[in-house]
């Protein structure tokens, strides 16, 4: 700590440089763990503390130079289910093809379309949780 300001004859005042600080004895608490989360609340979708997780959406992804909507013609998981990332998550037909979509990322699924339905690109089919 350096000594600073004043004149002769002033007591000297402390001063602090940033760069002095000892940010180790700073602990923040991770993400969700700062405050409880009352699990029936949780399940209706309403939280009293931090959700350590987000929702992951799916979009309609978009496959081809010039495809611009597609058609949800299955989805291979149901409503509900886990899924992990990288498992097929529905059948998308666009532009006189089919392909299998895979999840972005592991957790619950929840389907918000229904299918045989056409959707533009980037339209949001449902999220994993």
């Amino acid at each position: 700590m350096r000594m600073g300001g004043g004149d002769a004859g002033e007591t000297p005042k402390p001063t602090r440089n940033i760069a002095e600080t000892d940010m180790s004895a700073l602990r923040l608490p991770a993400c969700g763990s700062a405050l409880p989360i009352d699990q029936t609340a949780r399940d209706a979708g309403r939280v009293k503390g931090i959700i350590s997780t987000m929702a992951v959406e799916i979009l309609l992804p978009k496959i081809g130079f010039s495809m611009q909507e597609g058609q949800v013609a299955e989805w291979l998981a149901a409503d509900g289910a886990q899924v992990t990332e990288g498992q097929p998550l529905f059948s998308l037909e666009a532009d006189k093809s089919t392909n299998e979509v895979e999840s972005p990322a592991t957790g619950t699924l929840k389907i918000i379309t229904k299918t045989g339905e056409t959707y533009e690109v980037g339209t949001v089919l449902g999220w994993i949780e």
